[in-house]
């Protein structure tokens, strides 16, 4: 699998303490030819009707479906705050 860093603080969670979110593994592009819609993700969820116009290729991204708030923002507290 690709790896796929995320700028969202809550992606942390999965690296920091995996056990605070559900996460499934898909396929997910990126559009980087076009100009209007540059930076436009998509994503193919396994078991959604979108499922029909995957791309044959392999799950490149483990992307976060759920997340432990309570445990997120102590983690965040903990390690981002902290630091300030």
């Amino acid at each position: 699998m690709d790896v796929l860093i995320d700028t969202d603080p809550g992606m942390g969670t999965l690296g920091a303490d995996p056990e605070d979110a559900v996460a499934i593994t898909m396929r997910v592009e990126i559009e980087t030819v076009g100009v209007a819609l540059a930076g436009t993700s998509a994503a193919w969820l396994p078991g959604r009707s979108s499922e029909w116009s995957r791309p044959d290729a392999p799950d490149n991204a483990l992307v976060a479906t759920a997340v432990d708030l309570e445990g997120f923002a102590a983690l965040f507290a903990e390690r981002v705050l902290a630091q300030f």
